[in-house]
């Protein structure tokens, strides 16, 4: 990877990977998680004694535009073809805003954050936030996956994010 900026500590740094940003979170002993901005999608889980956890195809595009073949994909608010988006929802083909981080003695977390915008609302018509949460600790990497109905309809989604903790 190339283009490393410090966030703080070293623990969290602003990187690139194929001219594309990502967000990697590594701790003293070795552990890493790396998190590409498009889509929010964990591209790769590591740990000093299991080495890489997470698949990324070869064949992965990362090109800013097409969803990121492998990792961990972030499927909002339309699981597979289960309504009438494109496949896997808009969530995984969209930029998302790191938002927060924080450390402690032993473990790195990143937030981040998409919400509705026009062209969001030209395929779902919704007010959302959808945060997503990654925290790595020693042996362990945890994504939780908050989303927030900032509109005034109600409104249902078949979304998925498949949690890893452990």
């Amino acid at each position: 990877m190339s283009g490393t900026q410090a966030v703080g500590a070293d623990r969290v740094r602003n990187e690139t990977l194929d001219q594309q940003p990502v967000v990697r979170l590594s701790l003293a002993n070795g552990d890493t998680v790396v998190i590409a901005l498009h889509g929010a999608q964990v591209l790769s889980w590591s740990t000093s004694s299991a080495g890489e956890h997470l698949f990324l195809s070869p064949r992965a595009v990362r090109d800013g535009k097409a969803a990121i073949r492998g990792g961990v994909p972030i499927c909002f608010p339309q699981f597979n073809q289960r309504g009438p988006l494109a496949k896997h929802g808009f969530a995984r083909n969209l930029p998302w805003r790191l938002e927060s981080t924080a450390q402690t003695a032993g473990d790195a977390e990143a937030i981040f954050l998409l919400q509705d915008d026009a062209r969001t609302r030209d395929w779902w018509p919704h007010g959302f936030e959808a945060r997503l949460i990654v925290q790595l600790a020693p042996g362990s990497l945890c994504m939780t996956l908050d989303l927030f109905n900032s509109g005034v309809d109600a409104w249902s989604f078949t979304g998925r994010c498949t949690a890893i903790c452990g």
